[in-house]
């Protein structure tokens, strides 16, 4: 258990002994850009699809992390009833248009 601040200071914060870092306390995380994130990662994508070369995270996984953003929204709005990121998959998919192959 814990928190990641990944904004203009990167920080981590933990409840448990995770990764070398002391519980109960703030720690600074070395390594990162010194641009903001955000914009480090589309400067980053713009490149990748430029050169076309593959991106930093790929499409299942970025799925997967919005999923994951979702579910934790979408129980939130329903009283904390359980939803599974796996699902939205199936919720949210789009029918085939007509005389598209899929």
């Amino acid at each position: 258990s814990g928190h990641l601040s990944l904004d203009e200071t990167s920080l981590a914060y933990t409840l448990t002994n995770a990764g070398g870092l002391r519980p109960g306390r703030w720690h600074q995380l070395a390594g990162l850009p010194k641009a903001p994130l955000r914009t480090a990662f589309i400067s980053r994508f713009a490149t990748a699809v430029s050169t076309n070369t593959a991106p930093d995270i790929g499409l299942d996984e970025a799925l997967a992390v919005q999923a994951f953003i979702e579910a934790v929204y979408l129980s939130a709005s329903q009283g904390g009833i359980p939803v599974r990121p796996a699902d939205l998959f199936t919720a949210s998919a789009a029918p085939t248009p007509v005389g598209v192959s899929p």
